[in-house]
């Protein structure tokens, strides 16, 4: 795996890369925030987006962040979060069930396509020639 010198997402800070978007001390403080949401949802199974960051006083942009990766689903998230593709509403994630379906089918074509243009291997190996005769 290669390292990138980036600029946090979040603070803007440069640091190497290994994947991340965020610096090790901005992910460390989104992991605490992660936990301390699931926490207040855990005590408040029915909160909207308006109550966790209210409740925790976490950052609106941060909660749908969380929303978006998939980490979390939140009642009446669908009035925040929108499909990525046909824009219909959505509760958790980037992609509507429809679309997720859609972008599945394609890239396993895809796959196939490539599986199919490789050339085949044989696994059994054969030796000709006169080795070892005279």
């Amino acid at each position: 795996m290669s390292v990138k010198v980036m600029s946090c997402k979040i603070c803007g800070r440069l640091f190497q890369s290994y994947g991340s978007g965020c610096c090790p001390d901005c992910a460390d403080e989104m992991d605490k925030a992660f936990v301390k949401i699931k926490e207040f949802l855990y005590e408040h199974e029915n909160a909207t987006i308006v109550d966790v960051v209210e409740g925790t006083g976490i950052a609106e942009k941060y909660v749908l962040q969380f929303l978006k990766e998939g980490r979390l689903s939140i009642e009446g998230a669908e009035d925040a979060l929108r499909c990525e593709d046909c824009g219909r509403p959505i509760s958790s994630g980037r992609y509507c069930s429809n679309c997720r379906e859609k972008l599945v089918n394609v890239l396993s074509s895809v796959v196939e396509g490539q599986k199919k243009s490789m050339p085949t291997i044989s696994t059994q190996a054969k030796m000709h020639g006169k080795y070892g005769r005279k």
